[in-house]
């Protein structure tokens, strides 16, 4: 699922929160989704883990880093979400370079 977060839009008004990585999976995951925010609205669904920052891993050992590689994106933003079960299928077609391991 891709999230587009326009220029005029803050990180807060996106209508879900973002929660540290569980242990196994290193990604921060999504929830409390809002019925009608953007989040919703662009697919994402509770426990689904973010993936990419504008082409960028996601994938950090921390929220604190995911928080900075957030505030530090250009805008346009595309956040792109993958739902927890289908994680692995999504990195072996999207980093098959080891600059995103």
């Amino acid at each position: 699922k891709t999230l587009r977060v326009p220029k005029n839009v803050s990180l807060k008004d996106l209508g879900f929160r973002l929660q540290p990585p569980r242990r196994a999976s290193q990604y921060c995951w999504a929830s409390d989704i809002k019925f009608d925010g953007r989040a919703a609205k662009a697919g994402v669904r509770d426990g689904d883990l973010l993936a990419m920052v504008n082409r960028k891993s996601a994938k950090l050992d921390s929220s604190q880093k995911v928080v900075k590689l957030l505030q530090s994106a250009s805008r346009p933003m595309t956040l792109v979400f993958v739902h927890s079960n289908n994680i692995h299928q999504y990195r072996e077609e999207h980093f098959r370079s080891s600059e995103y391991s």
